[in-house]
């Protein structure tokens, strides 16, 4: 079973709230869903990250599926039960405000083209993705950090703070000024 779930109950924010949100990161891989919500300022998407990293936890941990491999295949947000709450009005009046909540699932799956068999073969034969593999290249081909750190000249101190182009006079204890030179 390649389908991985995860589900946030009672969230305090109204549906419609966090559908404009959750339409965003619909059928996007993994990597650029969590982008994507993070560059967001919604407090709403901090929830959804939040979801997110669960629902990736989820796969890793339960069917050993790698994040690369993985896309948000749907994302339902359903109404969750409302709080009825009363604000006082002139004249004894009662004014009803409805505190909404709402209920999120997310769903990962493979990526298109990429199945089961093709994710075991490259456990077993110890070869990592495309991407993996090309990040070790480029970390072999780049000059180790010890080198860079002994070519690079010593700091020299900061300078210090221009002095103050007069001095300012002292007063003694019979209140005359003396200038210093």
């Amino acid at each position: 079973m390649s389908t991985t779930k995860a589900r946030l109950t009672n969230l305090g924010v109204g549906a419609l709230k966090v559908r404009r949100f959750a339409s965003t990161i619909k059928g996007q891989p993994v990597e650029r869903a969590v982008a994507i919500l993070d560059l967001q300022s919604s407090p709403t998407c901090q929830a959804l990250i939040k979801l997110l990293k669960s629902a990736i936890a989820n796969a890793q941990h339960n069917n050993q599926l790698a994040p690369q491999y993985l896309v948000v295949s749907n994302v339902m947000v359903d109404q969750g039960p409302t709080l009825k709450r009363i604000r006082p009005r002139a004249r004894g009046r009662a004014y009803r405000i409805l505190k909404r909540s709402c209920h999120v699932t997310i769903e990962l799956d493979l990526k298109q083209g990429i199945t089961l068999e093709q994710i075991e073969q490259e456990r077993e034969s110890g070869s990592k993705p495309k991407r993996a593999r090309a990040k070790k290249a480029a970390s072999a081909a780049a000059p180790p950090v010890e080198a860079a750190v002994e070519e690079t000249p010593q700091e020299q101190p900061a300078k210090p703070k221009r002095a103050r182009a007069k001095a300012k006079p002292k007063a003694d204890d019979s209140g005359k000024v003396e200038e210093k030179e």
